[in-house]
């Protein structure tokens, strides 16, 4: 079994959810059988959810059910699925309400080790963006010629942890420092409840310096069933799927031309390398007027 690699899947109470996910994954294009599957099941009182897990075949190496005897929350029961990161080196973390493109290991994979020892970023996304989630318009990264771009914010709709990473934030997180308010983040992200982890992730991002790594094609969908975060479905974030293989042509982050801030501009320091005669100017980037 690849110790390097694992996927983890975060189910609750959405057995309709869990049966398409896992049906996605039945098409992944890998050929091999060492990947382990880990479905971890947060307690609902209700065993469809986990019956769904126990009978389904894993084809492409070992299967994991791990239910929790009592209810943890989405925010303790992603912490914990974090937490795996200390068995294998990388895990792909995808909630319930997902779909993933068939390619979604060679992605990895790829990611994985070209961004093995970037220290500007703490995570590499799955899914990417075609709005902002602030003000729900339209986002398009700059195209600099590569596969991918940098965002100040952290993602949930698919992902990628690293062992080291995972440990620099959790320790971020016992620390004094994240209780402080620290850099300013969007008021919408801030008001966001005390269950959500994502807050404290972005948050984190922001007061480190750090970034995800997004593809310009997702690997990933959002399905937007109702959730615990989501109290009716919403398909506002479901996005086209990578549906080829490919060898990826990856920026690093001194590289890049295309890296935003937690507000989606592009940050003052990228700009200048875009637009010339900027150097000694001193400025904020706010193009959707929301700082």
């Amino acid at each position: 079994m690849r110790e390097d690699l694992a996927i983890i899947i975060v189910a609750y109470n959405r057995p309709e959810s869990l049966s398409r996910l896992l049906s996605s994954l039945d098409q992944l294009d890998y050929k091999y059988e060492d990947l382990t599957l880990i479905i971890s099941v947060d307690n609902s009182g209700d065993n469809e959810v986990e019956q769904i897990a126990a009978d389904y075949e894993w084809r492409f190496g070992s299967k994991r059910v791990v239910v929790a005897n009592q209810r943890l929350g989405l925010k303790n029961h992603v912490l914990t699925c974090g937490d795996m990161t200390e068995e294998f080196g990388n895990i792909i973390v995808l909630e319930d309400d997902l779909i993933v493109s068939p390619f979604l290991v060679s992605y990895a994979d790829q990611a994985i080790a070209f961004y093995k020892d970037c220290s500007n970023i703490a995570g590499i996304s799955l899914y990417s963006h075609r709005r902002n989630i602030i003000n729900h318009l339209p986002f398009f990264a700059y195209e600099d010629g590569f596969d991918n771009f940098f965002l100040q914010i952290a993602q949930s709709w698919g992902q990628i942890w690293s062992r080291d990473r995972w440990c620099s934030f959790k320790k971020w997180l016992a620390s004094e420092r994240s209780r402080s308010s620290g850099k300013p983040i969007h008021q919408y992200i801030s008001s966001w409840p005390d269950s959500s982890w994502l807050k404290l992730h972005i948050q984190y991002l922001v007061a480190q310096d750090l970034y995800f790594v997004y593809p310009r094609v997702s690997l990933t969908t959002n399905s937007g069933d109702a959730g615990s975060n989501v109290s009716s479905a919403d398909y506002t974030y479901m996005v086209p799927m990578m549906m080829g293989n490919r060898d990826y042509c990856f920026s690093s982050f001194l590289e890049s031309s295309s890296v935003y801030d937690c507000y989606f501009e592009m940050t003052c320091k990228n700009l200048k390398k875009v637009v010339g005669g900027l150097d000694n100017i001193d400025f904020e980037v706010d193009t959707y007027g929301e700082k």
